[in-house]
């Protein structure tokens, strides 16, 4: 059955062989990479949070809490991974969707929905962009407080500095993909 003249498919219900995403709405899809983005931000505030305690224990001088802070920073990072991965689930279902480049960014995929998903994708950006630049600025000041014992921070900070979180940044995208049969 078709549309009436005045209304528009949904292309996420496009019959595609081999899709996982035929039966979710694009509406679905866009409300997903919201929330993953949302709980990114959550957990990067929390993450430049725990740079903050960090360098404060270094200013405090004790050298007893740093491993117990830089676990929580690990602990972060995870859980920062595992989002980055919702957010790459979400993501592939609307690039397929609106048969766009599967390393699609995000101003790309803003452009190809409605207005409305599209300001709420830039401005999600816009603060992912802020909040990565402020832990960097954070992380820096700490590792320079942090002397020798830098190599810690260094390592608990490679999810940053490795590429997770940077899809939003100028340079090429290096997000989590899904793979089939991953899932």
């Amino acid at each position: 059955m078709s549309c009436p003249p005045n209304w528009t498919t949904d292309p996420a219900t496009r019959s595609r062989l081999g899709s996982l995403f035929k039966a979710v709405s694009t509406e679905d899809l866009l409300a997903q990479l919201i929330e993953s983005l949302d709980a990114e931000l959550e957990q990067l505030t929390l993450l430049r949070f725990r740079l903050i305690v960090l360098g404060s224990l270094v200013a405090a001088d004790q050298a007893s809490w740093l491993p117990n802070s830089v676990r929580e920073l690990q602990a972060t990072t995870d859980q920062l991974r595992l989002i980055d991965l919702r957010r790459a689930a979400a993501t592939s279902g609307i690039t397929e969707a609106f048969f766009l480049d599967p390393e699609a960014r995000l101003p790309e995929i803003a452009a190809q929905v409605d207005e409305g998903w599209g300001e709420m994708l830039h401005d999600r950006r816009r603060l992912l962009l802020e909040q990565v630049a402020n832990i960097r600025s954070v992380a820096e000041l700490t590792i320079s407080a942090l002397g020798r014992r830098s190599t810690l921070l260094k390592e608990a900070l490679g999810f940053l500095s490795g590429g997770g979180g940077s899809s939003y940044g100028r340079q090429g995208p290096s997000r989590p993909q899904i793979v089939q049969g991953a899932m």
